[in-house]
């Protein structure tokens, strides 16, 4: 399905501005990678499926991948 390869994508997902106040908006960044892995399931049988990591900027590749990815957690209002 997803073959050998090790390709990585880099995802950057953006918040779409949130309203803080009549005239304020914000946004704040998650920066997402995905990589192609193998989960073994308990009847010994290996897929093939997609981690995630959150890293910490654009092309670091520092986060930990995991399936599922990481939960993106938004503070309900500023400061970010």
């Amino acid at each position: 399905m997803f073959g050998t390869t090790k390709a990585v994508f880099a995802l950057v997902l953006a918040l779409v501005s949130v309203p803080a106040g009549a005239a304020q908006a914000a946004e704040i960044e998650f920066f997402l990678r995905a990589q192609t892995t193998t989960v073994t399931m308990p009847d010994g049988v290996v897929v093939p499926v997609w981690a995630f990591a959150r890293d910490t900027a654009f092309g670091a590749h520092d986060g930990t991948l995991s399936v599922p990815g990481p939960m993106l957690t938004v503070p309900p209002a500023p400061p970010w």
